[in-house]
């Protein structure tokens, strides 16, 4: 497993990854992603969510999420799910596919928000909106202790399009000096989202030229599965000219389809549609 160097002021600290602590358990790791939520998820409430999501298709099944993730514009909310990166998925599987065809009284989940969580009493027309009148379903996150190659793939056969970040933890040797590295498919808080298309190895065309009207020609960044890119943004000169976007080290094959979007922080991502 990879170790984290930390240079700060001439001091070198060596962080050991946690995952590779022989009795460190999945509560350990579900608090420390808790403790940090309104860090790693700012766009957010994040909440203790233990409530029974049933499975609509078999009623039988039902299920608990770790975490529950809302919008702080009440436009989205996500059932979270944490798990240690094991092999045996059986579990995991089974929980993800109740949260996925997830069964629940609307009502009953509002007063239970309301009644844990403070936060959202000042909210609650805004919360009613968002389960009941507009009835969204939940979207779905899990978030893994580490990556092992061989469950994601067992997790993108399975589910094609299923957010999944990694939250790495990382320790001091000897004290309790924390540090965290995020990862993955993450929930960004979108406002506007465009295709773009494969042009040539280096180059991509941005269908709707608006989404960067507030940028100009130049050097900007674009985040892909979290990971900045540098990219240099073209805009059209003349009237039927293309919007270009420039990225030299980069993975995508011509055949991937992906949209730019942006989010609340006019930050400009890169997913897979």
């Amino acid at each position: 497993m990879a170790q984290l160097l930390v240079i700060e002021d001439k001091k070198r600290r060596l962080y050991q990854p946690i995952a590779s602590i022989r009795d460190y358990s999945e509560p350990d790791f579900e608090a420390k992603l808790f403790k940090y939520s309104k860090e790693l998820f700012s766009n957010y409430y994040a909440v203790k969510f233990k409530y029974t999501i049933k499975k609509k298709s078999d009623i039988s099944e039902s299920y608990e999420p770790d975490l529950l993730l809302i919008s702080k514009k009440f436009n989205r909310w996500i059932l979270v799910e944490v798990e240690l990166c094991k092999p045996d998925l059986g579990h995991t599987f089974r929980q993800i596919d109740t949260f996925l065809d997830p069964y629940f009284d609307p009502d009953d989940v509002i007063k239970f928000l309301l009644k844990h969580n403070e936060t959202f009493v000042q909210h609650k027309a805004e919360l009613i909106n968002l389960i009941k009148t507009n009835a969204k379903a939940p979207e779905v996150l899990v978030i893994f202790d580490d990556y092992d190659k061989k469950v994601f793939e067992k997790i993108d056969l399975r589910y094609k399009s299923l957010n999944v970040c990694v939250l790495e933890v990382y320790r001091e040797h000897g004290n309790h000096f924390d540090a965290y590295r995020l990862g993955g498919k993450y929930p960004y808080d979108i406002t506007n989202t465009t295709k773009i298309a494969y042009y040539d190895e280096m180059h991509f065309t941005i269908e709707k030229a608006d989404l960067v009207s507030h940028l100009s020609s130049g050097e900007i960044e674009v985040h892909f599965n979290m990971v900045p890119y540098n990219a240099v943004l073209t805009k059209p000169k003349k009237k039927n000219s293309k919007c270009m976007l420039k990225i030299v080290d980069h993975n995508f094959d011509k055949n991937d389809l992906l949209q730019l979007v942006i989010d609340v922080d006019n930050k400009l991502i890169i997913q897979p549609l």
